[in-house]
This record gives C-alpha cells, structure tokens and sequence, in this order.
C-alpha cells in the first residue's frame, strides 16, 4: 500500500511549478497573505497547493494527510495513525509574498512513524530534491554525492516565531561562531535542508517543527550528515518547537554542546 513509484510524487510536484510558472493567479496569490497566530503567514498559494495535494496524494496512496495548514487535525487524532503524507505546502512564505525567490513544497511518506520517501521542490526555480531511503539522495533525478563547496564553514539558522526563543537562539549562535565562519538566513529551512545534503552548506540550528525538517532528515541521512531528531514522527507531536540540528558528524559534537550551553 506505501510502496509508491517515486516518480508520480515528482509529477505532481512538476506540475505545481508549471501552474505556478506560468499562471499569473497562482503567482499573484503568494502575494495574498493572512497572518496566522504567532506563527507566520498563510496565502492562497498555500492552500491552492495544499488542496491539490491533499486530493492528489490519496490517489497515489489512501493514507491520512496532515500539512501545515491542517495540522490541527494531527494534533487531536483521537486514532493517531502510523502512516500518513506530511506536507509543508509553502515553506518560506514571507519570501514568496515580498519577491525573494527561495520558498519551496515539502512532501514525505511517513510508515510506521518513519520517513521513507522525501521530496522537496524549490518553487522558484523547479529544482526537485528526493529521497528513497536506502536509496540515496538526488537533485533533478541525478544522484547527489555530498561534497563542501567552498572553504568556509556556513551554517544556516532562522529566528522562531516565539520571540521569547531569540535569547537562547543567539546564545547557540554565540557557542557555534568560534567553530564556524559564518550563518546564512534563508528563511526556507526545507530548502536549507536540501544545501546542505548537497554539500552548499554545513549545517543549521533552528527552532522548527516537524513538517519543516521531516524531508530533510532523510535527505540528510542519505548523504551521511547527522541531525539530533530521533526519526520517528508521531501525528501528536508534528506541532512541537524543536531545536533542529544538522552537521557532519566531524561537526555535531560541537553544536550539541553549544544547544546544550543555549539551555543555560
């Protein structure tokens, strides 16, 4: 039943970057936005893209669906299911609605509380990232073999919606600058996820919640980066701040300690 040809979820993704390519509505509606309770921004091109997915998927497979804009539902699941599609059906709005072109759709097929299939398109450009697991990690079908591209050591990071969490993000980022060269403010953590299985970046510390980084630990562990979630991801907890971390496994003892300092 999750045995899922990866190829359709691909399809489907291609076909969101057309619509959005080439209709002039579906790029007006990122700019149609609606601010959420402490929590960001919905547009109409989150939920035009979560509507079709949500029809799409179930045809591909009849399993419960939770996105981020219904995520409500996952929380009070009075049967909470073990297998189901988790989706981030606009990651990076505040980019898509003032023009900076990085914001991307996150899809993954969770089995038995584990992510099995990943994928993540960078809606701005059409870029497609996806994973099977055990199966390696690839980059518009191509197999990505994980390599630095420069010589500097670049974490990405972002500022959680809860300011009350900006005291301790700084205090981490104070720990990690001694060990590193510098951090990059995406705005899109399912994307920066992406980089840094393809070696553009190094690694990250940010406060997310599961559907922004449930992809990305399969890209990440594919290519033989290390991140601090368990891998097991139950409907109850999807909403939960979490203190991602992601690096080389050269690199994780250090950032684990400067968590650990950010607790303080």
């Amino acid at each position: 039943m999750t045995d899922i040809d990866p190829a359709s979820v691909i399809q489907l993704l291609q076909s969101i970057h057309l619509d959005y390519k080439n209709n002039v509505d579906a790029r007006h509606n990122a700019s149609t936005a609606s601010e959420k309770t402490g929590d960001g921004y919905t547009t109409d091109l989150d939920l035009r893209v979560d509507n079709y997915l949500s029809a799409s998927l179930r045809k591909l497979c009849d399993i419960e669906y939770f996105s981020e804009e219904s995520i409500k539902d996952a929380a009070t699941h009075t049967n909470p299911p073990a297998h189901f599609w988790l989706v981030d059906p606009l990651d990076g709005t505040l980019n898509a609605i003032i023009g900076i072109p990085y914001f991307s759709v996150a899809v993954s097929l969770v089995v038995h509380h584990r992510i099995v299939q990943s994928f993540v398109l960078n809606l701005a450009n059409g870029d497609i990232y996806h994973a099977v697991r055990g199966r390696g990690f690839k980059k518009n079908g191509i197999p990505v073999r994980r390599r630095s591209l420069a010589d500097k050591t670049i974490f990405s990071t972002g500022f959680a919606h809860d300011r009350r969490l900006h005291k301790r993000q700084l205090d981490v980022m104070s720990g990690l600058l001694p060990h590193i060269d510098d951090f990059r403010r995406l705005a899109s953590p399912c994307l920066d996820l992406c980089l840094i299985a393809e070696g553009v970046l190094d690694g990250c510390v940010e406060f997310l919640k599961g559907w922004d980084f449930a992809a990305g630990t399969l890209f990440l562990e594919e290519v033989g980066m290390t991140h601090n979630h368990t891998g097991v991801f139950h409907p109850g907890e999807l909403c939960d701040q979490f203190h991602f971390a992601a690096a080389d496994p050269s690199l994780m003892p250090i950032v684990m300690s400067a968590l650990q300092t950010g607790r303080h």
